[in-house]
């Protein structure tokens, strides 16, 4: 009777650890299939990233650079002032703040100016070739610069 029983915790044993590492396998596989899911999707929006990055560059190099310089300014402006570098630095400092501040104003204003001639000269040029495409040569008004 002893050994029966012992068999019998044997067995319940055996079943209670092949359970539990059915369960393991289970959540290893279930944890395998999420870390690919979120390699996957990481990778996809890597790669959309990169491209929008690539078009910006590609089509609005400008605006690319002005938003550079801006974020720089803005982050050298927000790094506190230590004791050591008013001693050392003082006026400079302050000068080279302003100075960065200005030039980054005048840039931002090149940049805005800029797209705003471009919006201009596509228009015009869209004007141009609709004259074009309707009449076989450019208005007099095109010609004479209206």
């Amino acid at each position: 009777m002893i050994q029966g029983n012992n068999e019998a915790q044997d067995g319940g044993l055996i079943a209670v650890k092949d359970h539990a590492r059915g369960a393991m396998d289970d959540l290893s596989s279930r944890a395998q299939l999420a870390a690919d899911s979120v390699r996957e999707t990481t990778q996809r929006t890597t790669r959309r990233a990169q491209l929008k990055f690539e078009d910006v560059l590609q089509n609005n190099p400008l605006a690319l650079g002005a938003a550079a310089a801006l974020i720089g300014a803005v982050v050298g402006m927000s790094v506190p002032q230590t004791d050591a570098e008013n001693e050392w630095m003082g006026d400079a400092r302050d000068a080279v703040l302003d100075r960065a501040k200005e030039l980054a104003s005048t840039a931002a204003d090149r940049v805005g100016d800029a797209a705003e001639n471009m919006e201009k000269l596509a228009a015009h040029v869209k004007d141009q070739a609709k004259d074009l495409s309707s009449s076989g040569s450019p208005s007099r008004e095109s010609r004479n610069g209206s």
